[in-house]
Formats: structure tokens, C-alpha cells, sequence
């Protein structure tokens, strides 16, 4: 025992002394991109935290030291992407697959811009490229977990193109690969008989949701917070309110502190998708909803999220509808700011100017 508790210690100094000696024999070059890798993780980290200024300095840093950081670059995509300023994010999409054509990530990258920007077939394309990567990458490829991954991506992508069919065949074909990990997989399948007015059989997919157990308690309560939402939303639509209600508070029960989750529960959100998918809520207010609750329900969303354009037009036009076109014009601008390509908010600007 004491002979084995040596020869492991004497390992241990061995795989430090080589550590050691490889750090030292690195070039200027290589020990300039490991500091670059270095600053893109203290950027991840300070991101995921909301700091995202912070965030974007540290993506700075690292792409300064090493140009070529697509990781960087990428973390700059995604500061940009929530800020909603758009030529920002598409011009660092398409550096990431200019400077290294074989990484996944960059096309993953790629074709999550042109979703955003409702270029279905393109996105596919991207996706199809980031998939055949995905397979040559031997040392990390994992047969089931690929499989399972390639089967929703086509499944999802094949939704966006409404082309529901093929996307239901895909998705069954996932929870038959790799029945463990059912969560996402039912969550949009539900999504997808929603919108073949199939109600009955999303809601099913939904109570499915809930029921199953994956591997991570924290996994399961935001796919849990998630599903309640959705089959709230179908309940909604159905003019099943109390039991909407219901869902909604199960939902914040979950994730007390998701400015979405209470806008819609008070006020009765309905989510749609418009043609690049994006999610919008749409005020359905109940009939005894009073105006200006929904105005204080926006108001403590954009306190919580200050930079959501959708938010600032939504406030925009139900300041309109209560005549205070000043009020509802600030808002527009202010959203504007946000997103300048936001079509809603530009044409609503400008019939109020007309009356102004």
C-alpha cells in the first residue's frame, strides 16, 4: 500500500515537471494564444453573469493577442446578437468562418444568423456543413449523441421551413436513437403539432415534458418552467384562461424571477412566431384587464430588461392607443436605438409623426 502511494506520488511530480517544461518550451506566439483562450473564458464567464461590457472587453483583449480567436470573435457575435444591433453581429458571423472554414462552432455561428434573419435555406445549409464537421471530429464524436443531435437539428430546421412532415419523422426518429434525453425532443415536437392545430397531441408532448427526469435537476426545471409556458400559450388560444393561468403560475413557481414569465401571467401573453421564428408576445388581454396594469407590467419587463425592442415597441403602442403619441414616440426611438432594422417600430414611429 505504501509502495503504491509512492510510485503515485512520484507520477504526480513527473506530469508537473513535464507541464513545467512544455510551458517553458513554448514560442512567444503559442504562450500569446493561450492568454487569448484565457481572456475568452474570463469573457464567457462575466457574460453569463450579465456583465456584458465587461465581457466584451475581455473578447477585445483575446482577439487582440490572437486575431484569429475564433472563440473571441464568437463571443463578440453574441454581445452583439442581444443587443440587437445587426450588421455588428452579421459582419462577426461571417469572420468566424472566414478565418477557420473547418471549425463547427463557426458555422453553428453562422447559421444561427441567418435563422435570425429568416434565411431558412441558408441556415439549413449551415447547419448541414456544422453536422458533416461534427462527424469528422473523431476524437469527440459520439455515435448516439450525434445522432440523437443531427436527427433534431434536421427535425428543427425542417419545422422552420414548414415542412412538418419530415420534421415529425426526424424528431420520432431522435427519441428512438436515444430515448434518455426526451426533454427537447418532445418540447418540439409539441411546437410542431401546435402548429398543425394538432392542440390535444401538443399538450400531450408537453405533460410529457414534465414528466420526464434527465440527468440535471436545473435542465429539468427550465425545460419544465418552458413547457408549462407552451402549453399555457395553447390553452390561451383555446380561451381556456383559468387553466392558462394555471400553467403560467406553475411556471413562475419554477423560475420565480423571469420578467417573461410575469408579464405573461398577468397579463395574458399569447407567443406567435414571425418569419424568422423569433418569439413575440402579443397582449390578448383578458376583458376586466385594466390598460395601465399592462403598462406597469411592461415597465417592470424593461426593468429587467432594458435593452428588449420588442418590449419598448409593445409599450410604444399602447401608450398610441391612450393618445399619448409623445410617450409612445420616445418609446419607438428608444427601441430604434436598440434594433434600427425593427420594421414594427419604424412604421408606427412614422404614422404617429403624421398625426404629431
Amino acid at each position: 500500500m505504501e509502495n503504491e502511494e509512492k510510485t503515485n506520488n512520484n507520477k504526480i511530480k513527473e506530469d508537473k515537471r513535464k507541464t513545467i517544461d512544455e510551458t517553458r518550451n513554448k514560442s512567444a506566439e503559442q504562450k500569446q494564444k493561450d492568454a487569448a483562450v484565457a481572456w475568452t473564458w474570463k469573457g464567457w464567464f462575466l457574460f453569463i453573469l450579465g456583465k456584458v461590457e465587461l465581457a466584451s472587453m475581455c473578447y477585445d483583449k483575446a482577439i487582440e493577442l490572437d486575431p484569429k480567436n475564433i472563440y473571441g470573435w464568437g463571443g463578440k457575435f453574441w454581445i452583439y446578437y442581444i443587443l440587437g444591433k445587426v450588421p455588428e453581429f452579421i459582419e462577426f458571423a461571417e469572420k468566424v468562418t472566414d478565418i477557420n472554414p473547418e471549425n463547427k462552432y463557426a458555422w453553428s455561428i453562422k447559421g444561427w444568423t441567418f435563422f435570425i434573419l429568416g434565411k431558412v435555406e441558408k441556415s439549413f445549409e449551415c447547419y448541414e456543413k456544422y453536422l458533416e464537421l461534427d462527424k469528422l471530429n473523431k476524437k469527440d464524436y459520439n455515435v448516439v449523441r450525434a445522432s440523437n443531435f443531427e436527427w433534431i437539428t434536421k427535425g428543427y430546421l425542417f419545422y422552420l421551413l414548414e415542412k412538418f412532415g419530415k420534421a415529425i419523422e426526424c424528431l420520432n426518429k431522435a427519441l428512438e436513437v436515444n430515448p434518455m434525453d426526451k426533454k427537447y425532443t418532445l418540447a418540439l415536437k409539441g411546437e410542431i403539432l401546435n402548429s398543425l392545430g394538432k392542440y390535444e397531441e401538443a399538450i400531450k408532448c408537453y405533460d410529457r415534458v414534465i414528466d420526464e427526469n434527465s440527468r440535471s435537476a436545473s435542465y429539468d426545471d427550465g425545460s419544465n418552467a418552458y413547457a408549462f409556458i407552451l402549453k399555457g400559450n395553447i390553452l390561451s388560444n383555446l380561451g381556456k384562461y383559468e387553466e392558462a393561468i394555471k400553467c403560467y403560475d406553475k411556471s413562475l413557481e419554477i423560475n420565480p424571477n423571469n420578467p417573461i414569465l410575469i408579464l405573461i401571467n398577468k397579463s395574458g401573453i399569447l407567443f406567435s412566431k414571425d418569419a424568422s421564428n423569433t418569439w413575440l408576445g402579443k397582449i390578448s388581454a383578458f376583458s376586466n384587464l385594466d390598460i395601465e396594469v399592462i403598462l406597469e407590467i411592461y415597465d417592470k419587463l424593461l426593468e429587467n430588461s432594458p435593452n428588449n425592442a420588442y418590449a419598448w415597441t409593445w409599450k410604444g403602442n399602447i401608450l398610441s392607443n391612450l393618445g399619448k403619441y409623445e410617450e409612445a414616440i420616445k418609446c419607438y426611438d428608444k427601441s430604434l436605438e436598440i434594433n434600427p432594422n425593427y420594421a414594427l417600430a419604424q412604421t408606427n414611429r412614422e404614422i404617429l409623426i403624421d398625426k404629431c
